[in-house]
């Protein structure tokens, strides 16, 4: 390959690549649900409150399940072995699916994680 088709090459990657928007987060209607939903954006301020006596650690994911913009979040006390998963609707109720099996699987194939605080 010659210099100059490498060059050209580069140049319209760089070219394509840039000025192209990242995609938005959208959730319950909502750009950035997780400063623009009131009860997410106070579960994520919880776990980000380096004074806290307990830190709080966990991830939430955002699913689509049959329409529905679903939060499922494992946060939880740092020095608590509990690892369950709490769903919650847009409003920050409680959800329960009609199907866990099917939930289950939407939730292994297209979950978004939106956020996350472990450390790697």
């Amino acid at each position: 390959m010659k210099s100059h088709d490498f060059i050209i090459i580069l140049l319209c990657i760089i070219m394509f690549s840039c000025g192209r928007e990242s995609e938005k987060m959208i959730a319950c209607g909502v750009e950035n649900p997780q400063q623009n939903i009131s009860w997410l954006a106070e579960l994520i301020q919880k776990t980000e409150d380096k004074n806290a006596d307990i830190p709080y650690v966990g991830t939430i994911w955002l699913v689509r399940y049959k329409g529905e913009d679903i939060f499922v979040s494992d946060i939880s006390p740092m020095r608590s072995a509990s690892r369950a998963y709490y769903l919650f609707d847009c409003a920050g109720n409680d959800f329960k699916p009609d199907n866990s099996d099917g939930f289950n699987k939407v939730m292994e194939k297209r979950r978004i994680v939106i956020f996350s605080n472990w450390e790697h």
